[in-house]
């Protein structure tokens, strides 16, 4: 990757919300709930927020096995979770 999370939404102003997803697509044997816990680690841990500021929700979202999995935290301050 390029250092960027699959979908990026920055709030323009007011009280709204800037939301970060990163997406994971599984293969045969892949554990779905592990695979979106590794996506959300994976915003965390690469700083996808660094440059948000407000609330922040932040999604890893595992696809291809039936039903999407998803995992998400809250960030009141992006800052907070570097």
């Amino acid at each position: 990757g390029k250092g960027r999370a699959d979908v990026w939404i920055r709030r323009i102003r007011g009280s709204g919300v800037n939301m970060v997803m990163e997406l994971k697509k599984l293969q045969d044997g892949d554990d779905p709930y592990e695979s979106a816990e590794e996506a959300l680690a994976q915003i965390l841990g690469k700083r996808y927020t660094r440059t948000l500021k407000g609330r922040t929700l932040v999604y890893g979202i595992a696809l291809g096995g039936g039903v999407p999995v998803l995992r998400f935290r809250e960030l009141s301050d992006p800052f907070s979770a570097l």
